[in-house]
């Protein structure tokens, strides 16, 4: 077999039929769909049973409570059988019915270790907007390594994204690299854990157009606690810097990954002006403890930024941000 397609599922009824539906029309007809439940309590179990009621590659699994993406993802990993897999949100779709059979062409008779290709946001008003994720500085008849590939898509004015359902990863790399989504991690889990996979490539090649359609506006979308996603941030900002410093690689790649991971900091600094006062000073007090992030930033944008916190402190400097941010946002309605 040579895809698995693996799609996590929580609360998503009103979505999952298009997103099914979107991979049973492909022409490349050699896959498996595996479904996890995570606890939904709105029905989607019961259209996962009657997918997999009436077509024999589509697999099911029943979690009894939720316990999150990471640990649904590890099922899912872990249930996959086929020679790639490729991870598909359950409200998302593909864009037509040429995706798989696109991949496949480019995996160059399953030679490629990680195929990467574009997708479109998709807003509630039916209108899309194309978003290449970087891979536009790529070369789409050149095969890369994952360092080259890193190199390339890492440093540039849009920051790069880390999105598992943007791959196809042939499954022995997870196999063999033992790499696990945390499930410990609140968000982000899959930055965490997406850039040791792609160093562990040795072929990686790109395709220049859409296939996935990512729904940007659902009801019941954010249901995340403000304060565990703003401490969230600053985490995963300390924790991949700590963990790629410690790493036995190049300093340009160092300095690209830390660049990136660092701007969660300055997230956290802007999105800190939306909690309540007691929790805003327990964030503060985690960007005060973690300030030597601002040492590894290279955006332009931050920069400016961290030299304002050294001369107004983080405060000040978050306050006047979030002003500006606001001022910004208004002018550009007029």
């Amino acid at each position: 077999m040579t895809f698995s397609i693996l799609i996590p599922c929580y609360n998503i009824a009103p979505y999952l039929e298009k997103c099914l539906e979107s991979v049973i029309r492909q022409t490349y007809k050699d896959w498996e769909v595996v479904l996890v439940d995570d606890g939904s309590t709105d029905g989607t179990d019961d259209i996962i049973k009657a997918y997999a009621g009436k077509d024999n590659r589509i697999r099911s699994l029943f979690q009894n409570e939720n316990q999150g993406v990471a640990v649904v993802r590890n099922i899912l990993l872990k249930e996959a059988a086929g020679d790639y897999i490729i991870f598909l949100d359950g409200d998302d779709w593909w864009k037509n019915k040429y995706g798989l059979e696109k991949i496949a062409a480019a995996s160059r008779g399953k030679s490629m270790d990680i195929i990467v290709f574009q997708h479109e946001i998709v807003r509630k008003d039916g209108t899309r907007e194309l978003r290449n994720n970087n891979i536009n500085f790529l070369d789409e008849s050149r095969v890369y390594t994952g360092k080259e590939y890193l190199k390339n898509v890492l440093g540039k004015k849009i920051t790069y994204q880390w999105f598992p359902w943007l791959c196809a990863f042939k499954r022995q790399l997870w196999v063999e690299s033992h790499i696990n989504f945390n499930p410990h991690t609140y968000a982000y889990e899959d930055e965490e854990v997406l850039y040791k996979i792609i160093l562990c490539a040795s072929k990686m090649v790109v395709i220049q157009e859409p296939i996935y359609q990512y729904r940007i506006v659902r009801e019941g979308q954010l249901t995340q606690s403000s304060m565990q996603l703003v401490s969230s941030m600053v985490d995963i900002s300390v924790k991949n810097i700590k963990e790629v410093m410690e790493m036995d690689m190049e300093h340009e790649l160092k300095v690209l990954l830390c660049d990136n991971f660092s701007g969660h900091y300055y997230g956290a600094l802007y999105a800190v002006n939306d909690l309540k006062k007691s929790e805003a000073g327990k964030i503060f007090s985690s960007l005060n403890t973690y300030r030597f992030i601002m040492a590894y930033t290279r955006k332009k944008k931050y920069v400016i930024l961290s030299k304002i916190v050294r001369i107004f402190g983080l405060h000040a400097t978050s306050k006047l941000w979030f002003l500006f941010a606001n001022v910004r946002r208004k002018w550009k309605c007029f």
